[in-house]
């Protein structure tokens, strides 16, 4: 039994005792006690079974892994109890990115990784009419096919012009000598001669071509030094 008694009789009453036995007065003031201990009672009662479970779900999946979000918000799948990322999510069942190993691509007008090789330098070829007139040979005898015979002091271009109107007529082998550096010949004259044959039935041989380009006057001479 209580010590706390009824406010309008004053009888005595229990704690959990709503209505006074003798008056029948209600007793709101313990009614409201005892019903804040029964909520505090439940609520720690249901901590401890929260705690509980929680236990026990940590030591049946030690191995689970952790859900990494890459976004701030992060949204719970109702009834599963499991956190995803609305941004994505990383672990087990995250599809992993493709990795490309290839060349990367070159974006439109940068620089080739490409060198580019510059071709060396070609010899530029003669201007058309400019036809290469060859010497004699340094300490060679022979025979060869005279075709046009000037003065010494006409200068040696105004041979070599001859020889390349020659070379242009289509005759072959033309070139430019000195008749005064050779013994065979009468010294003097810039000579312009086609081919050097090592024997004088070969120089006859080619005349007959020489004159057929225009060179009727042509005609075969020995040349030694």
């Amino acid at each position: 039994m209580s010590d706390e008694r009824c406010p309008r009789c004053g009888a005595a009453r229990e704690r959990s005792q709503e209505i006074c036995l003798r008056c029948g007065a209600a007793l709101p003031a313990a009614r409201g006690r005892d019903r804040l201990h029964a909520a505090l009672l439940l609520a720690l009662v249901c901590a401890a079974a929260t705690g509980a479970s929680v236990a026990a779900a940590s030591s049946r999946s030690p191995s689970s892994s952790t859900v990494v979000a890459t976004d701030t918000r992060v949204a719970v799948a109702p009834g599963t109890g499991t956190a995803r990322a609305r941004g994505g999510a990383s672990g087990p069942s995250a599809t992993r990115p493709t990795i490309a190993t290839g060349t990367l691509p070159v974006a439109p007008g940068a620089p080739s990784s490409t060198v580019a090789t510059t071709p060396p330098p070609t010899s530029p070829a003669p201007p058309r009419g400019h036809a290469s007139v060859r010497s004699w040979p340094r300490g060679k005898t022979g025979y060869t096919v005279v075709l046009v015979s000037l003065p010494e002091t006409a200068g040696r271009g105004a041979a070599v012009a001859r020889a390349r109107e020659a070379a242009r007529a289509g005759v072959r082998g033309v070139g430019v000598l000195l008749s005064s550096q050779h013994s065979t010949l009468r010294a003097g004259y810039w000579v312009v001669f086609a081919g050097a044959y090592p024997t004088q039935a070969a120089a006859q041989s080619a005349l007959a071509a020489v004159r057929a380009r225009g060179y009727p006057g042509a005609y075969p001479a020995r040349v030694a030094p």
